[in-house]
């Protein structure tokens, strides 16, 4: 798994330690909860069922969250943005991540 937090292109912290929860159905992958660095654009992972299409590699949207099956190969991406900052105005540690315009982004994938 991957976070990182963006701010006019700079990265605010990275690889940072997350965790997601989920299991796989045929039809759907179901995101149980998990922990993301400290941020304030998304401070807690929201539970939801992402369905999945029929053909392989199966995809699906649910808000905040992309997901890609590709046989035993589980891709979950979450990305958010809020807003627009300036450069002068970058900021530098984690915990400014989501005032202002930040791009929060995690990716986590099975082996």
């Amino acid at each position: 798994m991957a976070c990182r937090c963006y701010d006019s292109g700079y990265t605010r912290f990275k690889d940072s330690p997350a965790k997601l929860a989920s299991w796989l159905s045929s039809t759907a992958l179901e995101i149980t909860g998990g922990t993301l660095p400290t941020n304030d654009i998304l401070p807690a992972l929201p539970q939801s069922s992402v369905a999945l299409g029929t053909t392989s590699p199966q995809t699906g949207y649910s808000y905040p969250y992309y997901a890609t099956v590709n046989g035993s190969k589980v891709t979950v991406k979450i990305s958010i943005n809020v807003g627009s900052v300036p450069e002068k105005a970058v900021k530098y540690t984690s915990a400014d991540c989501g005032t202002g315009g930040r791009t929060l982004e995690c990716t986590f994938a099975t082996p």
